[in-house]
């Protein structure tokens, strides 16, 4: 059983990017890569199991920084911009 999927936008069927558009509540360009996670309830790992899904995690997200481009001051920017948002029901 998968319970990770990533495909790029323009590789999507009509009515999934239209899906994940109505989800996002956004367009999607062409270049854009989806990714879908799903997961049961389980508790929480701990010890030696917590420390390696934290790897995990900072591995994933600095492959996903290594393909990033543009100023990153200016990234940081609309990073934030978007997370004040969020934080305060704008948008």
């Amino acid at each position: 059983m998968h319970n990770l999927s990533i495909r790029r936008t323009s590789d999507l069927l009509p009515v999934a990017r239209q899906a994940v558009e109505d989800l996002l509540g956004r367009k999607l360009a062409d270049d854009e890569e989806i990714g879908i996670w799903a997961s049961g309830p389980h508790q929480a790992p701990a010890g030696r199991a917590r420390q390696e899904a934290w790897d995990q995690l900072n591995q994933h997200l600095d492959l996903m920084a290594s393909r990033v481009t543009g100023p990153v001051d200016e990234l940081e920017r609309i990073a934030d911009e978007v997370a004040g948002e969020v934080r305060h029901g704008r948008g």
